[in-house]
């Protein structure tokens, strides 16, 4: 066991233990007022023979001026004290080397700016340096080794603590995902020496834009759930913003591309039962496979031609209403995509438009007016409306004796005195007409004498 030495080999080292987001040392900063009771005693190292260091750290934001700070010591077979000078940064470190010999023993900062008696800012007691008492803290920073003490602190009612390197990852899942799918987040923040896990928050980033935060398990795992990634290219970071045992640290960045949503569209006209003449309403409904609100255009065609389009809704639906031919229709419709979401197409549909029915009525062939004698006229109709333009034919019998084409009234003259033998013989005449693409085919009996 040495004898004390402290008053003639007491010698001040100062480092800055500049780690993460620790402000640096400033021995020029200007001082916060009043602030010497920012500073703890945050290790102490002593051997048998020397080299015994103790580590103070500023807990404040600001630069803690050292002037009328006092370190006090006691080990076994003496004490003494020494006055400390210069500045600890925000949050930083400053290493004192001492000469105390072994324990037990205490040290102690002492805020003499106020006169006698120095009042107590800090203290820590620690026992022999073979104790099971202590922990062994390991501060690679500081250069000296890995025998850093830390003691049971009865005077202030805690225990000192290590303040050490952590190392933050951050995965992602899924890796390739799509606009708005779930995207998790985890961080993992460890220890870089020592087995304890760190404890706090961590903020997860987009490059500069905070996507939010959370706090860190038992098992040192803080997850966040994202589900507003834009399509495009991202840099994601997951930042440890450090307690008083650990220090900060950041994750690197992990790129990720989020594509465009995938989407489905579906296709269906109504009504199911259509007769030409009818309008069909064509609906098109978008389902994004993640996301909400497709927004852009779909296309409804009919085969290879082209119906027309419609802007997409905010219920995700286009409507288009349109007339059909009579016949056989393999009508789709087509998203044409946004920003946000992919195209797709519906799948074929077919549909069947049936012919519109029709109507004849024919006049007697003998009447005076308004023709006069020997002249006939049909009225044809399709729906109850007049159809013009339609030929219709005339016969006495099975002979066709005259064709005329309807007017916009849908009426169809004929002057046939050909009719009369035929009428006289049979009764009547017989009007037909044969239908087209779109209508059905109709005939009628007109009678001799009306």
């Amino acid at each position: 066991m040495h004898a004390p030495r402290w008053n003639s080999r007491i010698s001040l080292l100062l480092a800055a233990a500049l780690v993460g987001m620790l402000a640096p040392l400033a021995l020029a900063a200007p001082a916060r007022a009043a602030s010497l009771s920012d500073l703890r005693l945050n290790e102490v190292r002593t051997f048998h023979g020397g080299s015994d260091v103790v580590e103070i750290h500023n807990t404040g934001p600001d630069p803690v001026s050292l002037d009328g700070a006092v370190l006090a010591f006691a080990f076994l077979g003496g004490e003494g004290s020494q006055p400390l000078a210069g500045t600890i940064g925000g949050h930083g470190y400053l290493i004192v080397g001492v000469t105390m010999d072994d324990g037990p023993g205490y040290a102690r900062i002492l805020d003499a700016t106020g006169g006698s008696p120095a009042v107590e800012v800090d203290r820590v007691d620690f026992d022999a340096f073979v104790s099971t008492s202590w922990q062994l803290c390991p501060d690679a920073s500081t250069g000296l080794g890995a025998a850093w003490v830390v003691s049971p602190r009865p005077s202030l009612g805690g225990r000192n603590v290590c303040v050490v390197d952590t190392t933050t990852t951050l995965e992602v899942a899924p890796t390739s995902p799509a606009y708005g799918e779930t995207v998790e987040l985890t961080a993992t923040v460890a220890s870089v020496t020592g087995p304890d896990t760190p404890d706090g928050t961590v903020i997860f980033s987009d490059g500069d834009t905070v996507l939010g935060t959370a706090v860190l398990d038992a098992t040192g795992t803080a997850t966040l759930d994202v589900d507003d990634l834009a399509v495009g290219g991202h840099a994601l970071t997951a930042s440890y913003v450090g307690v008083e045992a650990f220090r900060p640290s950041e994750s690197v960045a992990v790129a990720l591309d989020v594509a465009r949503a995938s989407t489905t569209t579906t296709l269906t006209a109504a009504p199911a039962s259509v007769t030409y003449g009818d309008p069909v309403t064509l609906t098109a409904t978008l389902t994004p496979g993640s996301g909400s609100g497709p927004t852009g255009s779909v296309s409804f065609s009919d085969g290879d031609s082209l119906l027309g389009t419609a802007v997409v809704d905010g219920d995700g639906t286009a409507r288009l209403t349109v007339d059909l031919a009579a016949g056989s229709h393999r009508l789709s419709a087509s998203y044409a995509g946004d920003a946000r979401f992919a195209p797709s197409a519906s799948e074929m549909m077919t549909l069947e438009v049936a012919k519109a029915p029709t109507s004849l009525t024919a006049t007697a062939y003998l009447r005076l007016w308004p023709l006069g004698l020997g002249h006939v006229s049909a009225t044809l109709t399709s729906r109850g409306a007049p159809l013009p333009g339609a030929t219709v034919e005339f016969l006495g019998g099975a002979t066709v004796v005259c064709r005329s084409t309807t007017d916009a009234a849908g009426v169809a003259t004929c002057a046939a005195p050909g009719l009369l033998l035929p009428a006289l013989l049979d009764g009547g005449y017989t009007v037909r007409y044969a239908g087209d693409a779109s209508h059905d085919a109709a005939t009628a009996r007109g009678a001799l004498i009306g």
